[in-house]
């Protein structure tokens, strides 16, 4: 498994699929809640994390650029909405990596397991043949 090759390719999806959500993000007039559902592809917690800063940064940078013919409370109230939500699906995502590793040392675990009894057995096959 080459995870290195895999990450990066994953990564650069990732940093796409954000690009293109940011632009018609950027062309709505109240903006979208970008969501964080590409970074569920990213194999490191630290990279899920630097994604959700980032798209948390861009959310708030749109502030700046608010249409003056929404009320300022909705808008705040939008980008408060979609920084909860970006961070959530962040923290799910990281729970998600966590999980899955945790899993893969127990299915490691457990192939051992195997592999030493199905050796107890062959000697033992051995043993009772000769």
């Amino acid at each position: 498994m080459n995870t290195g090759r895999s990450s990066f390719r994953t990564s650069g999806m990732t940093a796409a699929l954000i690009g293109g959500i940011r632009d018609v993000d950027w062309r709505l007039s109240m903006g979208i809640a970008v969501p964080m559902l590409g970074s569920s592809w990213i194999p490191r917690s630290r990279t899920i994390l630097l994604t959700a800063t980032i798209v948390s940064l861009l959310t708030l940078i749109n502030l700046l650029w608010a249409p003056s013919l929404v009320p300022a409370w909705i808008v705040l109230c939008n980008r408060f909405f979609a920084v909860v939500v970006i961070w959530v699906t962040a923290i799910l995502c990281i729970r998600r990596v966590q999980d899955e590793h945790s899993l893969c040392l127990v299915h490691a675990g457990i192939e051992q397991q195997i592999e030493a009894r199905m050796e107890a057995w062959r000697i033992e096959f051995h043993q009772l043949h000769h």
